[in-house]
């Protein structure tokens, strides 16, 4: 018969120290964390922005500016690290750490196609359901 466990332990870490794992800040690499944070940013503020662009281009698609900014960092979020992984080449630019002109060009088109993209989904269905 196998033992009962009588004890729970619990592990507290100090505010800031939470490594992602999986991720360049699982592996302890500062700088690798901080690149790859400010990647997340990066699609996140394009998303909104390219979720806005798209909403305001197209009246049909138009939720309002809090609708257009909400999708726009949803779907710059999901897309914005979807593209890495899907297309290998792009990926291998952005690896490293390293933030190169190419790197931050992929994650702002990226992020903001993805967040226009939603935006655009969102509001078909919208003006779908509202018909």
């Amino acid at each position: 018969m196998p033992e009962r466990a009588d004890r729970v332990i619990v592990r507290f870490e100090p505010a800031g120290t939470h490594r992602f794992s999986g991720s360049a800040c699982s592996s302890g690499d500062a700088f690798k964390c901080g690149a790859e944070m400010e990647q997340i940013l990066m699609n996140l503020v394009a998303g909104a922005i390219g979720g806005n662009a798209a909403g305001k281009a197209s009246p049909s698609f138009d939720l309002g500016t809090l609708g257009n900014t909400i999708s726009g960092l949803v779907g710059g979020g999901v897309l914005g690290q979807l593209i890495p992984i899907l297309l290998p080449a792009i990926s291998a630019a952005a690896q490293g750490g390293n933030l190169s002109v190419g790197g931050i060009l992929t994650n702002l088109i990226s992020g903001g196609a993805g967040g226009a993209i939603l935006t655009a989904i969102i509001g078909a269905i919208k003006n779908k359901a509202a018909a």
